[in-house]
């Protein structure tokens, strides 16, 4: 076991970001509370996406059979416990559209805190290991709900630019011979002003699935 490491040991992690559409897990256009949230839905896919995609590749590659580790197993196999169950997995991370974090972002952050208030009682001696443990976890909190909210706008504004342009609805009117403007739709995707009145794809998928649980 390596303290310097999280878990002891060298550990590879994807973070994913999970936004509003048909596939999202989302019952409702709000964050959602629960055991199982879904963007706790979404972190639990990454390893078995990386195992497929190790496999994937071994078959192409090397033509390696199921039952022997070739290269890219043997990578995989280098994260994680050294043996075990849990051996070469990846540790998913997910970035809800509501900045809510997955359940895995925890063990990270308070991995983080334990080390800077090591660090913190190594250099000064006003504090008790307790009290310079409890100085930390909301700070990184903050921080990462505040970067949170920033990734998620800056990729909805550079999507609307990407797509859209600097579109406006006032701009996509209709164009001469009776053609509307297809950027209208686009310009809608990413800013309609509420679920229920929006003219775009997602503002109408919601409404028409609003009052159902798409878990069942």
């Amino acid at each position: 076991m390596d303290s310097s490491c999280l878990y002891g040991f060298r550990t590879l992690v994807d973070i994913k970001g999970l936004g509003i559409g048909e596939s999202s897990d989302y019952v409702s256009f709000r964050a959602e509370q629960g055991q199982l949230k879904p963007i706790d839905r979404r972190a639990v896919k990454v390893h078995k996406a990386h195992c497929k995609a190790v496999k994937d590749l071994e078959s192409k590659y090397h033509h390696t059979p199921d039952y022997e580790i070739g290269p890219f197993k043997s990578a995989l196999l280098s994260f994680g416990p050294v043996a075990g169950k849990y051996e070469g997995t990846i540790l998913g991370l997910g970035i809800g559209c509501f900045g809510e974090l997955s359940a895995g972002l925890n063990d990270i952050y308070t991995f983080i805190a334990r080390n800077r208030a090591a660090s913190y009682v190594d250099r000064y001696d006003e504090k008790s290991p307790k009290e310079a443990l409890g100085m930390f976890p909301s700070r990184i909190r903050r921080v990462w709900g505040n970067a949170t909210v920033f990734a998620w706008s800056d990729l909805s504004l550079d999507r609307s630019r990407e797509l859209v342009g600097l579109q406006s609805p006032a701009a996509c009117t209709t164009r001469v011979g009776g053609d509307s403007d297809p950027n209208f739709e686009n310009y809608d995707l990413f800013h309609a002003e509420s679920p229920d009145t929006g003219n775009g794809a997602h503002a109408g998928s919601w409404r028409a699935n609003r009052d159902v649980d798409v878990r069942r």
